[in-house]
């Protein structure tokens, strides 16, 4: 939700927009090329593309996506693996 809400809506100066290039060109951005990365914008950027959204919001879109599929698997392993799972009492 908020990271989609937060989005920034196109093309951006620096990395991000190499990346936005590289992935729709299905390049490699700059060593170490980000492989998986750039694969997985090529297929979302031109999936996205078949129903009109810009390839760079699409590549910033995907980039939220795995953002918060980083923070809930964080998460998850924190619940896991530490005792009695996440409490605030555990922060105090």
């Amino acid at each position: 939700g908020n990271y989609l809400r937060t989005l920034a809506p196109g093309l951006l100066a620096g990395d991000p927009g190499e990346f936005q290039f590289a992935a729709w060109r299905l390049g490699l951005a700059h060593p170490t090329g980000y492989p998986l990365y750039m694969m997985l914008g090529w297929i979302w950027q031109h999936s996205l593309a078949l129903v009109g959204v810009n390839p760079a919001t699409a590549l910033n879109a995907l980039s939220a996506l795995c953002a918060a599929v980083a923070v809930a698997l964080l998460y998850r392993l924190m619940w896991a693996w530490l005792p009695g799972g996440l409490s605030l009492r555990r922060l105090t």
